[in-house]
């Protein structure tokens, strides 16, 4: 069984959060259809779907990426069995990995995208970061708290915090 929430029901034993399971396979169908929506992917890099589902791909796409940075062929059997044509996982292997080889994660982008018409649901579009003729740009590493900007401020943090335990005779 499920647990609601990430947590069991009081009383019940073995249910295991959905984030820890493993993918079952009518799990892994929608995000294997949603990788092998050709000819919106592999123009645009980018799918129009409903929110739950383009979280669900985030996971899978992200996973993939780095599988296809280790590029060894247990790594493409491993992509193969979500990405079911070949094309795809040559492209994944071929183009998309050279392209984030020093990117160490968040190869994808989830951008809420309105409502559908008819029964509401909520859709968002999902994209590859970094690459031309994206919906929005990717921040620059300093921006994103990576390496450069983050340092400094804990340098800056630290000799304030030296300045201030060193008492007022020592800052006169």
């Amino acid at each position: 069984r499920r647990a609601r929430g990430g947590r069991a029901p009081a009383g019940s034993h073995a249910v295991v959060p959905e984030e820890v399971r493993a993918a079952q396979p009518h799990e892994r169908a929608p995000a294997g259809d949603a990788a092998d929506d050709g000819d919106a992917a592999d123009q645009d890099e980018r799918i129009t779907t409903t929110v739950p589902k383009a979280k669900a791909l985030r996971r899978v796409a992200d996973k993939m990426v780095t599988h296809g940075k280790k590029a060894t062929l247990h790594h493409r059997r491993l992509a193969s069995a979500y990405v079911r044509d070949r094309e795809g996982v040559s492209k994944l292997f071929d183009e998309l990995a050279p392209r984030y080889r020093d990117r160490p994660g968040g190869y994808t982008r989830v951008i809420r995208a309105g409502f559908r018409t008819g029964d509401n649901a909520p859709m968002a579009v999902i994209e590859w970061v970094d690459r031309e003729g994206e919906l929005r740009p990717a921040r620059p590493v300093e921006a994103r708290g990576g390496a450069g900007g983050e340092g400094d401020l804990l340098e800056e943090v630290a000799a304030e915090q030296a300045a201030h335990h060193e008492g007022p005779a020592a800052r006169s």
